[in-house]
């Protein structure tokens, strides 16, 4: 009897917290069984493990969980029918290239040497020129019986997420367009030793997030589905505050964004970094009541995984991110003790036709959302209308709100300046808002006019100094000199300082910082 055959069952109906180990088991008595050990031998040593395993992970409570690099050193060509191995896993050569150069077909198998969960794959080509056409990764406990996980998407950097065991992983590349072997810079995977244990349950790590950030499942009330997000929460009983942050246009909640977890981590506060129904490329999601109801949804399951300080929920977002701030600032303005939002999209039919000028895909991203074109009907119009933060912002004038752009996006960048100068103008007061001119001029030329005094210089936003500032009531627009960025030190260190329901705080004591200034994705 095939030992992995009479396992697979336990293995698949096992409770997820099982599933680790008895993969494991699978392994080894697959093993003894090659060695013609007897079944009672097999039985009793099986049992012996499965109850040691969890015996030790339930006394260990917390283990570690270790992220695999691996280094590839391969040439664009293929030397005379065989490969340069040149494949580190943490120093070891493990690592084999095969391959038929003449059916443009060449494998690259990693051997792990045990069985490990493998929870996302990541491949960075060397260039365009040679990247594969085709990389299909395959996976198994041995190199006879391995099973197709899945194919890398035909970009760079290539990812592709997992939640399976092997102790192989084999790479199958072709490439008819160019005949050359791929060419590889760097090939890394998350291996997940042990990862978290509660109970015996092994809790993978999320790749591109510190240590303690979850993935967790929270009811919608948006219609009554499933939906996830990322969460952490610090060990504490008294109150925290909570963070949540939002994805970027075309991201989704497993977006690597580790600068918000990483502040969380250090202060003590919890994070939540929800869906709201992935990419801005369907109906469902860029604003919609799907994905309103969606972070309000989040945001009240969160109330009940941690201790949450009612008057220290804060939200942040950049681009799209910022988009959806900005929207949520808002629709739900009562939800948030402040928002900060960082070169966000105000008003979506202006962008369209933005966009569609300078020949991005946002153009036809924002057709698939809002079902057509500006102007094609009034239906459509009406979907660009509400989707666009600039018609409900108004309603947040009592919300601490810090609106932030840089002078050169729309440029280097893809959401002129212009929507956030716009959306700060529909919160503030009429005697403080921007004139349109003065709008028109920094958004064509780069650069702020002459008549307005330069801001004093504030520490936290670093080598991207604030050009523009302006305050109205709890309302600030800062212009700084960059481009489609967040600096993450300037908004999340403003919002430490808000409390709900009280007037902003603009005043930020002075410490020793150094502000990383972070692309905000796209």
């Amino acid at each position: 009897m095939n030992s992995r055959a009479s396992l697979a069952p336990a293995v698949l109906d096992a409770p997820r917290e099982r599933q680790y180990v008895l993969s494991i088991i699978a392994h080894y008595v697959h093993n003894m069984r090659r060695n013609n050990i007897s079944s009672a031998v097999i039985a009793i040593m099986t049992w012996a493990l499965y109850a040691g395993l969890l015996s030790a992970a339930d006394e260990s409570k917390k283990l570690t969980a270790r992220i695999g690099t691996i280094s590839v050193k391969a040439s664009s060509v293929y030397p005379g029918g065989k490969g340069d191995a040149g494949c580190l896993i943490d120093g070891n050569t493990n690592t084999t290239w095969a391959g038929d150069p003449a059916a443009n077909t060449w494998a690259l198998l990693f051997d792990l040497d045990s069985v490990m969960m493998i929870p996302g794959i990541r491949v960075e080509y060397f260039s365009d020129v040679f990247m594969a056409r085709s990389a299909v990764v395959h996976i198994g406990d041995d190199v006879e019986h391995m099973n197709e996980a899945g194919t890398l998407p035909n970009v760079t950097p290539a990812v592709l997420t997992l939640n399976k065991s092997a102790r192989f992983i084999k790479f199958v590349f072709t490439d008819k367009a160019h005949n050359k072997q791929p060419a590889i810079r760097e090939v890394t995977f998350g291996t997940i030793t042990d990862g978290e244990v509660r109970g015996g349950a092994i809790v993978p790590e999320v790749p591109g997030w510190p240590a303690g950030v979850k993935k967790i499942v929270y009811h919608s009330d948006a219609d009554a589905t499933e939906q996830p997000a990322l969460f952490y929460r610090p060990d504490a009983t008294e109150p925290v505050p909570l963070l949540v942050a939002l994805h970027t246009w075309g991201g989704n909640y497993m977006q690597a964004e580790p600068e918000y977890a990483k502040w969380c981590i250090a202060h003590g506060w919890a994070m939540l970094h929800p869906n709201f129904r992935g990419p801005n490329n369907n109906p469902e999601a860029c604003g919609s009541e799907h994905a309103v109801k969606d972070i309000l949804s989040a945001v009240t399951y969160a109330k009940t995984l941690a201790n949450i300080d009612q008057t220290r929920v804060y939200l942040v977002g950049a681009s799209g991110g910022g988009h959806m701030a900005m929207l949520m600032a808002g629709r739900s303005p009562e939800t948030w003790a402040a928002v900060s939002a960082w070169c966000g999209i105000s008003d979506l039919k202006e962008w369209y036709v933005q966009t569609r000028a300078a020949k991005l895909n946002y153009a036809d991203m924002l057709k698939k959302v809002c079902s057509g074109t500006p102007g094609e009907s009034s239906s459509v119009d009406d979907e660009y209308a509400r989707r666009s933060p600039i018609i409900y912002i108004a309603s947040a004038k009592k919300l601490p709100l810090d609106i932030n752009a840089g002078i050169h996006d729309g440029h280097t960048g893809s959401v002129p300046v212009s929507h956030s100068l716009l959306a700060y103008n529909m919160a503030a007061a009429e005697a403080d808002r921007i004139p349109a001119d003065d709008i028109d001029f920094m958004t064509a030329n780069r650069s702020v006019p002459t008549k307005y005094q330069k801001p004093e210089n504030d520490p936290y936003y670093g080598k991207a100094p604030v050009l523009f500032r302006k305050i109205s009531g709890n309302t600030r627009i800062s212009v700084f000199d960059g481009g489609h960025v967040i600096i993450h030190a300037a908004a999340l260190a403003w919002l430490e300082q808000q409390r709900k329901d009280e007037p902003a705080r603009w005043q930020l004591p002075v410490t020793k910082i150094e502000p990383v200034i972070a692309p905000s994705g796209k």
